[in-house]
C-alpha cells in the first residue's frame, strides 16, 4: 500500500535544554518547528585518492599515492533561538582540508605516509556542552561558560606501518 511518509510530530512537552532549564525551573518547552541546538544542518565530505605503481622508475614493487578530503560544516547554532535566550551561540560555516602522500609495497607489508590535517588551520567550535548550572539564558544566575570543543589544530605527521 502507498502511504505518505510519516510527518514529524509536534514536541509540546520537550524537556528544557540546559541553557534554559536554569532559568525556567526545568519546565517543559514547546520546540515544535525549532532547530535542534548543537546539530549541524549540513555536513558534506568530498574525498579523492590516486595510486600509481612506481616500479618502472625505482626498480621495486612500490606504489605511490596521494589523497585529500574536504569536510564542510554549515552554520551551527549551539543554543535556542532569540525567543528563548538573550545569547544565541553560533559557529559560522567552515571547512577542514586534510591531505597526504605516501609509498607502499605492493604486498602491503610496508607503508610510509606524510600527512596533514586541518592544513589551512581553520579554527572553529565543533561542539558546545551546557550544564544546567551554567546558564546562557541568564548569565547572572550562573556562569556563561560551558564545555567547548574546538576542531583539531593544524597537524602534520609521518606514519610508518609494517605488517609482520
Amino acid at each position: 500500500a502507498n502511504r505518505p511518509p510519516a510527518q514529524p510530530q509536534p514536541a509540546p512537552q520537550a524537556p528544557a535544554p540546559a541553557d534554559l532549564a536554569s532559568v525556567n525551573g526545568g519546565l517543559p518547552v514547546n520546540l515544535s518547528g525549532k532547530k535542534i541546538p548543537g546539530v549541524t544542518p549540513v555536513t558534506l565530505i568530498l574525498g579523492a585518492n590516486y595510486e600509481h605503481t612506481l616500479a618502472p622508475y625505482v626498480g621495486y614493487d612500490i606504489i605511490g599515492y596521494v589523497y585529500g578530503n574536504q569536510a564542510y560544516h554549515s552554520k551551527t547554532t549551539y543554543s535556542l533561538d532569540s525567543s528563548y535566550t538573550q545569547y544565541v551561540l553560533t559557529q559560522s560555516a567552515y571547512s577542514i582540508f586534510n591531505a597526504g602522500i605516501g609509498f607502499k609495497t605492493t604486498d602491503l607489508k610496508y607503508d610510509l605516509s606524510f600527512w596533514g590535517k586541518n592544513i589551512f588551520n581553520r579554527q572553529a567550535v565543533s561542539s558546545f556542552g551546557q550544564s544546567a548550572s551554567a546558564s546562557i539564558a541568564a548569565p547572572s544566575l550562573g556562569s556563561p561558560f560551558g564545555s567547548v570543543t574546538f576542531v583539531d589544530p593544524q597537524t602534520f605527521g609521518v606514519t610508518l606501518r609494517a605488517v609482520f
